[in-house]
């Protein structure tokens, strides 16, 4: 059975190896930037808010869009957490009458993650924004 000192030793050499692989990976995180938007989904440019109002800045919202762009359009909107494609195998049935926007929630998924404030009454402002510019 191995002693104390050698278990000790053991765990701050394990603790060590964790805290740079995790030091390394936040890095890389942070200096990735937005990945680009897979085929099939289409994102727009939207203002950022928090809870009492515009910041100034602006942020991606990664979005799908199917179905006729005439017909009346339905919005779904995932939980958290969760992302865009919690709707994978119901949006494409309410496309064959509606057009249906499944968009990443701001701070989620694909869209900008960057956010001062993930509130719910931010988000609903940052979605009437987005659907604004959508028209």
């Amino acid at each position: 059975m191995p002693e104390a000192r050698e278990v000790k030793r053991a765990l701050k050499v394990v603790a060590l190896v964790w805290l740079a692989l995790w030091v390394s990976s936040l890095i890389v995180w942070l200096s990735a930037g937005e990945p680009p938007v897979p085929e099939g989904l289409t994102s727009a440019e939207t203002p950022v808010f928090a809870a009492d109002g515009p910041t100034g800045e602006r942020a991606r919202i990664v979005y799908r869009d199917l179905g006729p762009q005439a017909a009346p359009a339905i919005v779904l909107l995932h939980g958290s957490p969760g992302g865009l494609d919690n709707f994978d195998q119901l949006a494409p049935l309410l496309a064959e009458r509606y057009r249906v926007l499944v968009p990443d929630l701001p701070g989620y998924g694909l869209s900008t993650g960057a956010r001062p404030d993930l509130s719910i009454r931010a988000q609903a402002l940052e979605l009437q924004a987005w659907l604004a510019e959508l028209g």
